[in-house]
């Protein structure tokens, strides 16, 4: 509640929110308390998730770990999934360290089933040891490509397996 009173000044809003957090769960006609933090898909999840981590994980990665690293690095972040892209092995050893003390002073945790490391060289060999370097991340299939130039860069298309099958018999014909 300390980073909404922060961010959202109206006090109906802040109690409006700490009835919603206090509300519980509804299942097969019997009601459960939530003890701490917000139902796994409730309505108000995302607002809360995303004013948390943006001082959690968001300030933190600009404003402290960016300054460390001697390569580059980015955080691609949307609702409670996130991407860390960094240049070097060394600086994801890094990140990966202080990520998991961050989190846990939040009493937060990482999903070890999602999170993995994937080494992307900004190099003209676009393949990998065991093929193309790729991973998927938000309904997309990301890969390494390169510009019209001949530089580095991350592409992305449409996971296949979510096409339908007429869109996949559209992109074929048209192709």
């Amino acid at each position: 509640m300390k980073f909404m009173e922060h961010r959202i000044g109206d006090p109906r809003i802040l109690k409006l929110i700490k009835r919603w957090l206090k509300a519980g769960v509804i299942e097969n006609g019997q009601f459960t308390d939530t003890g701490i933090g917000t139902p796994q898909g409730g309505s108000i999840s995302v607002l809360i998730s995303n004013v948390y981590l943006h001082y959690v994980l968001d300030l933190w990665f600009e404003k402290a770990v960016k300054k460390q690293m001697s390569g580059y690095v980015k955080l691609i972040r949307y609702c409670d999934d996130f991407l860390i892209l960094a240049e070097t092995m060394e600086d994801t050893r890094v990140i990966m360290s202080a990520l998991k003390k961050r989190l846990l002073k939040f009493d937060l945790e990482l999903s070890y089933e999602k999170t993995k490391v994937i080494e992307l060289k900004r190099d003209n060999d676009f393949k990998g040891v065991n093929g193309p370097r790729t991973f998927d991340f938000l309904g997309f299939t990301h890969y390494e490509t390169k510009t019209r130039n001949g530089k580095f860069r991350i592409g992305r298309k449409t996971i296949g397996k979510r096409m339908s099958k007429k869109l996949k018999d559209m992109s074929l014909a048209s192709g």
